[in-house]
């Protein structure tokens, strides 16, 4: 094995921890788009695999780190693509339904994926969806109070919560119960008012308990729950953390916020498919490659006409479409993954929160 290969073999062992009890990792075999592919034998059935590696870090592991110092540009750039992500898939029509700090990657070039999509279901108003989705902290008022009616607006309440973790360095609402949960959203944004219209929330149990419990809660400043965040971050959060969904932002309307203004292009808006995101019957593999191939061409047709208009922009500012690119991709933060060796807190028992 060459010297690249056995330091991402270390690098796979090292990373493959949580895996050594399932897993005798064995030797790595190459490098591809989607990361390191090593070989090795299932402990339990002693099978030969492959698994491939990926780089990257859970967004979890990167806030409950104290050794990595995210600054508010790199929360301002997790959470516009974050929010970008979620665009793309509602405008499919999906809703993801599971978003959370364990269910979002950032890799050592800060790329962005939202993964796990088990939960995940086409956005449409059927009265039968099962509101028992997603992690308690990041579960929205409405799926709370079992409203069976939800809609894609459930990810942007996750996604508020997921922006408050990022400032804070721990989840917001931390709630241990049912109720507890809803006094925990409750302290924080409010009692609902009664235009909110609680009657269209399912559970009566819950609606009563607001009633009867917390009518008398007001919304605490912003200021005070998210000490560290900008007049601009706060006034999104409060827009995303909104108890009545109706009153919630869009995906949309969140990647133009002022918040984003250094980082929103128009183009970014032009990746998400239009229509509902689901395959007709599949009658035969011919059909099947029928479709892809037809996949790869809407593809291909979208790619060129955001690189023409890459062109034209350097065209207009005497750069190269190389240069006008890279400055669109790297211009807005640096990689967490090389400030870990910089930046150390040796303090691991207190919070860190984001810091300028």
């Amino acid at each position: 094995m060459g010297t690249k290969g056995d330091a991402i073999m270390q690098g796979l062992i090292a990373e493959l921890g949580a895996m050594k009890s399932h897993y005798t990792v064995q030797r790595f075999v190459s490098s591809g788009s989607y990361g390191a592919v090593c070989a090795g034998v299932d402990k339990t059935t002693s099978r030969c695999i492959k698994r491939v590696f990926t780089p990257s870090l859970m967004v979890e592991q990167v806030i409950h780190d104290h050794r990595i110092q995210i600054s508010h540009q790199h929360v301002c750039y997790f959470m516009y693509h974050i929010i970008l992500g979620l665009h793309v898939l509602h405008e499919a029509g999906v809703v993801h339904r599971d978003l959370h700090p364990g269910n979002v990657l950032v890799s050592e070039n800060n790329d962005i994926t939202i993964c796990d999509f088990n939960l995940a279901r086409e956005d449409t108003p059927d009265p039968n969806k099962t509101h028992y989705v997603t992690h308690r902290w990041y579960r929205a008022p409405e799926l709370v109070m079992q409203f069976k009616g939800f809609t894609k607006l459930v990810d942007m309440w996750s996604a508020g919560c997921v922006m408050a973790e990022l400032f804070n360095r721990r989840a917001l609402f931390r709630g241990s119960t049912f109720y507890n949960q809803l006094d925990k959203i409750v302290e924080v944004v409010g009692a609902p008012s009664e235009e909110d219209n609680l009657a269209m929330f399912s559970s009566a149990q819950a609606r009563e308990y607001l009633n009867n419990s917390l009518s008398h809660c007001r919304r605490r400043p912003w200021r005070e729950v998210v000490p560290t965040a900008s007049d601009e971050a706060l006034d999104l959060l409060s827009r995303l953390l909104e108890f009545n969904p109706a009153k919630r932002i869009t995906a949309e309307q969140a990647l133009r916020h002022p918040y984003f203004s250094a980082l929103f292009d128009p183009l970014d808006l032009t990746e998400a498919c239009s229509g509902p995101f689901h395959f007709p019957d599949v009658s035969s593999v011919s059909s099947m490659h029928q479709m892809f191939l037809s996949e790869v061409q809407n593809f291909e047709a979208r790619r060129a006409k955001r690189e023409g208009i890459m062109q034209q922009r350097a065209a207009l500012s005497g750069a190269s479409t190389k240069d006008v690119v890279g400055a669109d991709h790297m211009r807005r933060t640096h990689s967490l993954m090389e400030q870990a060796d910089l930046d150390i807190n040796h303090d691991h028992d207190q919070d860190a929160p984001a810091t300028q």
